[in-house]
């Protein structure tokens, strides 16, 4: 929780709010883990309870406190050597400071758990507000990959 957010896991019936954020082409443009169907957003949410089960830890819902709407979702994927952040906001609520506030939120507890794995980020070159994010809460661009779609900045903090 930060003084305007509350992240929490996700609920079994919440596939249509997942559907409305990764279904979104203004949200999500071209991103490849866009969903096409509320089947797809079922699935993502399915992977996300699993993983929360699994590891303790999972990408998990945004939402404002004072109103409790939904704004996005923001968490941590763990693989056996490092954590990948990740982090969508809905573009209704770009600019506003949530996904800074929500990436800084979910890093401090990763420190404060004594976690020693590496935390980093995936990012396109293009898109500069979540590159932003990532160095607002410090991770330091560490390496240009490039897959499918072209070029992919790493981020590590």
């Amino acid at each position: 929780m930060t003084d305007r957010l509350r992240l929490r896991e996700w609920q079994s019936g919440q596939a249509e709010t997942v559907f409305g954020l990764m279904g979104s082409e203004e949200t999500m443009g071209d991103a490849r883990t866009r969903v096409y169907s509320l089947a797809e957003a079922q699935v993502w949410l399915d992977k996300r309870l699993a993983q929360q089960r699994e590891h303790g830890m999972t990408m998990w819902a945004v939402e404002r406190l004072f109103d409790d709407t939904f704004v996005g979702a923001c968490g941590l994927f763990p693989e056996p050597d490092r954590l990948e952040l990740a982090y969508i906001l809905d573009h209704r609520h770009w600019r506003l400071g949530y996904a800074t506030e929500a990436v800084t939120a979910v890093v401090a507890a990763v420190r404060e758990a004594g976690e020693a794995r590496t935390i980093y980020a995936t990012i396109r070159p293009h898109n500069l507000g979540s590159i932003r994010v990532a160095e607002k809460v410090g991770l330091n661009l560490a390496e240009e990959v490039t897959d499918d779609r072209g070029a992919l900045w790493v981020f590590t903090l």
